[in-house]
């Protein structure tokens, strides 16, 4: 491996990368020769860029998913183990990071075989996650650092990768997140650090988080669905809900039907259903603002640990 290059550790990979990558952990043992999963690498790509009146162009095949966004650059994933970057001159890597860690991550991971949903994820007990979904704003990245906060072990944050085997398990992803500026202000103070903001006026600021037992998944337990209530409360949705929360949540929708289309339909779907079937799904109630998050800390922890 070239000197240049770093192994970090993120989703259960060992990733290289010449990129550096402040949210991740540098991998343990990489001195000693481990093998990397996933190789980043910088250089040309012959592909396109989106049109003028477009901001992002995506395209998806059997070997390939392809990103390209207006100002930033363009990305190649192929295989689950490669991602090649083009990035256009002058653009902040804090900011490639942004897309590098998010889409273009879950495009992998998808590769991968695993089921990417977008939400957040909390460790309750070594053996039971719960995982956070919901519309944007609604409030997951919130709710998990208040977990943080309480003692508990945040997953991950934004990209969910479920391992749909017996029994489905959230892998641990890096310990970073992002988080408003209110929040930031409401649940200091918080185990960690703020990164360097990626703009001046950025709404939300990267979070980078001690994080001691990172390395390993844990068995998922429960699936709540964020929505805004005046009073705290759960409740439970029936299977057919489930497998309808699942597929709203799911990551890779967020690209169109192109991702799901034709062979890669019938995984997602059985995948969708294994998850359905086995992790119960509710919707989580809670109210605006901050000052009931202790209150739903408790009200999860409670149903996960009955």
């Amino acid at each position: 491996m070239p000197p240049e290059q770093a192994l970090y550790r993120a989703f259960d990979l060992a990733i290289a990368s010449k990129i550096d990558l402040p949210e991740l952990d540098i991998l343990s043992g990489a001195a000693a020769g481990v093998a990397p999963d996933v190789v980043i690498s910088l250089g040309a790509l012959d592909s396109p860029m989106p049109p003028p009146t477009e901001w992002r162009l995506t395209r998806f095949a059997p070997s390939e998913a392809y990103f390209a966004w207006q100002g930033i650059g363009k990305f190649s994933v192929r295989g689950g183990n490669t991602i090649a970057i083009d990035l256009l001159p002058g653009v902040d890597h804090a900011v490639l990071r942004l897309f590098l860690l998010g889409p273009v991550m879950a495009a992998l991971l998808h590769q991968r075989g695993d089921l990417v949903l977008h939400g957040s994820a909390v460790e309750i007990a070594p053996d039971r996650a719960a995982l956070f979904v919901g519309d944007n704003g609604a409030g997951k990245s919130t709710l998990a650092a208040a977990f943080l906060k309480a003692g508990y072990r945040v997953l991950s944050d934004d990209v969910i990768a479920l391992d749909v085997v017996e029994p489905i398990r959230v892998r641990a992803a890096f310990p970073a997140m992002k988080l408003s500026r209110a929040a930031l202000a409401a649940l200091e103070p918080l185990p960690g650090d703020v990164l360097a903001p990626v703009h001046a006026e950025a709404a939300k600021l990267r979070f980078r988080f001690a994080d001691a037992g990172a390395g390993h998944a844990t068995p998922l337990s429960h699936i709540y669905v964020i929505q805004r209530e005046a009073d705290v409360s759960i409740s439970p949705l029936d299977p057919a809900e489930r497998l309808g929360a699942l597929m709203r949540y799911s990551y890779m929708p967020k690209f169109g039907v192109e991702p799901l289309s034709g062979p890669r339909s019938a995984p997602y779907f059985r995948q969708c259903a294994a998850v359905a079937n086995n992790i119960p799904v509710s919707l989580l109630f809670v109210p605006q603002g901050f000052g009931a998050l202790s209150q739903v800390v408790e009200a999860v922890r409670a149903d996960v640990q009955k």
